[in-house]
Parts: C-alpha cells; sequence; structure tokens
C-alpha cells in the first residue's frame, strides 16, 4: 500500500521488477524509488539531475544507480531510444556484489560502464532480457535475472571502466541525510531474515531512532520498518515466481516469524495471498 510522502519535493513510485523500451519522457518533478535502476541508451542523449547534480548519459552504455535518490530527465535529444530496467535492491545485496559497489549505489552515485561491447550485442541481450520478463514464464525469468546479475557483477569488477558521478548538492544537511539513509539502507537489505527493529536500523546510522524514522522517510517517502516490508514482499515475490519452495519456507526466510503475519503483510502489498499469486503466474505459464 502506499504511504503519502509528506512535503517532499518529489514523487515515491513503486516499481519491482520491471522493464521497457522506447523515447525516454521528461520529468517536471523529481521522483525515488525503493529498486536499482538500470538505463541504456541505444542512441541520442538524456541528461538527468540527480540531487541537483546534472549528468549527460550517450549511447551505447549502462547506467546503473538507487532509485532511492531524488532523479529526472530534464532533456531529451530527439531520437533518443532508452531501454529501461528496475531491479529490487534486495537481489544486489543476494549477488555478493563488492562492497565499493554496493556503498556507492546506495550513497547516491551515478555508476556508467565503460566498456568495449558492441552495441548490437548488447541490444540484443537486453530485448531478450525484456522479452523473458513479459513472458512471466518462472524459468525465463530466472534465467533473465541470472543474465543481469553476471553483467552487474563483471561492471562492479572491472571497476576501472566505470565511471562515478557523485551528487553535490549544495545542501550539506541534505548529503548527510543521504548518507545516512544509504547506511540504513543497507543494513536492511543485509538482514531482510532477521528480526530487526527501528532501533537496529537507526544504530547502524548512529542515529536516534525517532530522528533516524524522520531522516529515511524525508529521503525515501517511506518509514524504515515500511520499506523494510516492501523488500521482504518483493523478495517474497522472487522466490514465488522462481522456486517451488513451500510458502512457510519463504515466509520465514523473508523475515516474516510467521506464516500469518506473511499473509497479512503479502496480502496489503500485493493484493492477492502468496498462493494465489503463485497460482495465478502459473496458470499463465502452464508449460512450468
Amino acid at each position: 500500500m502506499e504511504e503519502e510522502a509528506g512535503d517532499q519535493p518529489y514523487i515515491f513510485q513503486q516499481t519491482g521488477l520491471r522493464g521497457r523500451r522506447g523515447p525516454p519522457l521528461l520529468m517536471e518533478q523529481g521522483h525515488t524509488h525503493s529498486d536499482i535502476e538500470i538505463n541504456y541508451l541505444e542512441s541520442g542523449q538524456v541528461e538527468y539531475e540527480f540531487l541537483g547534480t546534472r549528468v549527460t548519459c550517450g549511447p551505447g552504455k549502462m547506467y546503473i544507480f538507487s532509485g532511492v535518490t531524488p532523479h529526472r530527465t530534464v532533456s531529451i535529444a530527439e531520437g533518443t531510444i532508452l531501454t529501461w530496467i528496475t531491479l529490487p535492491a534486495v537481489f544486489l545485496h543476494r549477488w555478493e556484489l563488492p562492497k565499493w559497489f554496493l556503498d556507492a549505489l546506495f550513497s547516491g552515485v551515478l555508476l556508467e560502464e565503460r566498456s568495449d561491447r558492441s552495441l548490437e550485442v548488447d541490444k540484443q541481450q537486453l530485448a531478450t532480457w525484456l522479452a523473458d520478463m513479459k513472458s512471466g514464464h518462472p524459468k525465463l525469468l530466472q534465467v533473465a535475472i541470472l543474465e543481469m546479475r553476471a553483467r552487474i557483477v563483471r561492471m562492479a569488477i572491472q571497476r576501472h571502466q566505470n565511471r562515478m558521478v557523485t551528487p553535490k548538492d549544495s545542501n550539506r544537511h541534505q548529503r548527510d541525510a543521504s548518507i545516512a539513509t544509504a547506511r540504513m539502507k543497507s543494513f536492511i537489505f543485509g538482514n531482510l531474515a532477521s528480526p530487526i527493529t527501528l532501533f537496529d536500523i537507526a544504530s547502524a546510522a548512529g542515529l536516534h531512532r525517532n530522528y533516524a524514522g524522520q531522516v529515511f522517510k524525508g529521503q525515501t517517502g517511506r518509514t524504515p520498518i515500511a520499506f523494510l516490508t516492501e523488500q521482504r514482499i518483493a523478495f517474497a515475490c522472487y522466490l514465488l515466481l522462481t522456486s517451488d519452495r513451500k510458502v512457510i519456507e519463504i515466509s520465514l526466510d523473508c523475515g516474516f516469524g510467521s506464516l500469518s503475519r506473511f499473509y497479512d503483510a503479502f496480502v496489503r502489498h500485493v493484493g492477492v495471498t502468496p498462493t494465489a499469486f503463485r497460482s495465478r503466474d502459473r496458470s499463465r505459464n502452464p508449460g512450468r
């Protein structure tokens, strides 16, 4: 369920594992979401704004950043074609990526991959990912995620080939809040299965729990506990779609503590029970 964003000067959007290809859209207002965003420009040019810092992105490169950083497109060249994919951030924490890579992402850095990969090879790879995601077939979805993982791990290992753009916010308080939020998010992603509390999350950033809650909501439009629940649900959806594990096992591995608590949270966020969610997907893909 969506929460009100209050007085924050940007819009929170809940995304998840999604993707599309086509002309990007101009944004009058910055927005945030709780996922990792991958952008790949086939042609043209896009100028983004991250926390007041503008960066120009050109064709033939992959860009990756955390959606929790307020961002928007401010200018788009004619004929620009972009592939846009969002991944639940919990995936990256399960992929054993280098600490520098995760720290950079969750502190608001835009990472640009600079490699000699062929544009045509990339276009075909991205088109395959989108087709697999659109199919809804659990096995194809799992393969697409594995291939995304391989691509991002390679990007993280070849650190010298990446350009890192750090937002230079003139407001020091805003920058400190962004760093504190990144630390809290990293702690949440690393402890989804544990019975963590607001005190634990705040301690990861060295803040009092009341102030930590204010900072986190000001940056993301979510309380830390609401964000924790969303990420647990996102990971549960992935496990339901890509495995045959029992629902109770998934509920415990995602940190809900009990099956009834898991069902309540899942229905509240997804609109159907975990069992119905899995059955609905498989009815669309009888070859599963």
